[in-house]
């Protein structure tokens, strides 16, 4: 979802009368703001909340995918050792970290070729992302920082509901791997009591617990152990990825 599709919906709904300019302001704000109380979420908090679906006021949810894809995934994949690479059991590959499985479920369709992956555009899995892995799993209910652009990261190579199941176990909420208003309130409550630098840091940490879990139960992946933990620390305080939300202070 954008922030034009946003602000329309807000505009409907009789919460916000600006132009529909897909820009984040004090409009904007206070029709998020209405329409979360009224969900009984609560308000945005921001600057730890930005709006929902984008990065920071530059960057929208697609450039962020684009980005995770561009600097995370691979092209094209046959590898026949990685299970992602099968389809109903015949070897279609993968690329741009898109599976067979995640194509059939963005296209509607039963069926996916070797074809279908390899003409795959990057244009199209960056949908295949915003769809799947973001607007699907409601990841825009959530305060949208470093921390929980993280967590979506995570989403994308072991499910969204493994992720959301680990943060919510990591903030003390019921492990549904569902995001509802009582685990955004306790994201949120998380944040204010141990601050957003650490609750990155914890999770990170949860992430290499998983991966190495993942290993010891299939030795073969241990491969990938690398790759994956410097993905996950890419999200950490101090990185290229942080310094660019430039947070103040009291979010760190």
């Amino acid at each position: 979802m954008s922030m034009k599709d946003i602000q329309t919906r807000l505009q409907a709904a009789g919460l916000y009368s600006g132009t529909i300019d897909g820009k984040w302001g004090a409009g904007t704000e206070a029709g998020v703001t209405t329409a979360l109380d009224r969900a009984g979420i609560g308000k945005v908090l921001t600057p730890i909340v930005a709006a929902p679906s984008v990065l920071h006021p530059q960057y929208t949810i697609e450039s962020f995918i684009k980005h995770f894809i561009e600097t995370y995934e691979g092209g094209l994949s046959l590898d026949p050792k990685d299970s992602g690479n099968f389809y109903r059991g015949v070897l279609v590959g993968s690329k741009y970290g898109v599976t067979g499985a995640a194509l059939a479920e963005y296209r509607g369709v039963s069926q996916i070729s070797a074809a279908d992956i390899a003409a795959l555009t990057e244009d199209e899995a960056i949908k295949v992302g915003v769809k799947l892995y973001f607007d699907d799993p409601d990841f825009d209910l959530l305060p949208w920082n470093p921390w929980t652009a993280s967590v979506m990261d995570m989403g994308w190579g072991a499910g969204p509901g493994q992720a959301i199941k680990l943060v919510q176990r990591q903030i003390g909420a019921n492990d549904d791997g569902k995001i509802g208003r009582y685990t955004v309130q306790a994201f949120e409550d998380y944040i204010v009591n141990h601050g957003l630098e650490a609750a990155a840091r914890t999770w990170c940490d949860i992430r290499y617990a998983f991966y190495d879990q993942i290993i010891k139960v299939r030795p073969t992946n241990a491969k990938y152990r690398n790759g994956w933990r410097n993905r996950s620390a890419g999200f950490l305080p101090g990185t290229p990825f942080w310094q660019a939300w430039n947070l103040p202070p009291s979010n760190r």
